[in-house]
């Protein structure tokens, strides 16, 4: 068999299956936040240290799934779909198998490219799958950040429909990363960087809760998210199944967890 094997090093996410354990253990006695039947989900990839709670949140409110689509991103606009062709992949808590049916429904007639680069967007929601979901089967792939990840998610909406599995679809995305180690200062230092970044993941995030695709693009071309692409086609599956509501599991920056000058933006949305 062709495994996606670990390709983050240690401290993305736990290494063992206690560990996994006692960390979604204790997030869950601080009583995280759940929006109970969301058929998609948008949440953070950052490791599990920065944004783990926000994404287990994510999909500790999740329907019951047989096939759970996780979409990431770091893919340009205009740049091809990337899919994780193996046949399984490898988690703390064992093997998730693909979805080899599905998948190969999904991109049928589509130009797509074989995913083998390491990728956090990706790569850091598997356990939370082989937790949540220790059954279900897996299609992985990094949508681009343009205006085709809306009829991507329609497509994928369609495939569901006509499928007898049950589906659950994670999008994959940070928000505005800002300071000198992002090379991003439009609005300055200090505290006035920091209100500047704040107002502009406020704009993405009000997209999210509207299930506005192209408010949500507009401001990730500001600077607001990192893989919007993987957002806007589990935006768009979700209305596409009749969601019409979305609510906000949480917000917050890096530089709440760990000071700094540059900080990165994280938010969790489940569409119910």
């Amino acid at each position: 068999m062709d495994i996606r094997g670990r390709s983050l090093p240690p401290g993305w996410y736990p290494g063992s299956r206690e560990e996994l354990v006692m960390t979604i253990a204790e997030w869950e006695s601080a009583n995280l936040p759940v929006s109970a039947g969301a058929v998609a989900a948008i949440a953070p990839h950052a490791g599990w240290y920065f944004s783990g709670r926000l994404a287990w949140a994510a999909w500790l409110s999740a329907v019951e799934a047989d096939t759970v689509v996780i979409l990431g991103g770091h893919r340009s606009a205009g740049s091809a779909l990337l899919v994780s062709m193996q046949d399984g992949f490898d988690t703390p808590l064992g093997l998730i198998q693909a979805d080899e049916d599905i998948r190969s429904l999904l991109f049928e007639g589509l130009a797509i490219e074989t995913d083998r680069q390491a990728d956090n967007t990706l790569e850091v929601h598997l356990p939370f799958a082989a937790y949540r979901f220790p059954r279900a089967k897996a299609v992985l792939a990094r949508i681009p950040n343009d205006a085709g990840a809306v009829a991507f998610g329609q497509r994928l909406a369609e495939v569901a429909m006509k499928s007898s599995r049950r589906f659950f679809v994670l999008g994959s995305t940070d928000l505005t990363h800002y300071g000198p180690s992002y090379g991003f200062e439009p609005g300055g230092a200090g505290v006035n960087g920091k209100a500047w970044a704040t107002a502009l993941d406020d704009m993405i995030i009000k997209a999210f809760m509207d299930f506005d695709e192209a408010g949500a693009l507009k401001a990730a071309n500001r600077g607001a998210a990192c893989s919007v692409g993987a957002a806007l086609a589990a935006m768009s599956y979700a209305k596409a199944r009749g969601a019409t509501v979305a609510n906000l599991l949480g917000r917050y920056s890096s530089d709440e967890v760990m000071s700094g000058t540059s900080f990165v933006g994280y938010c969790a949305v489940a569409y119910r």
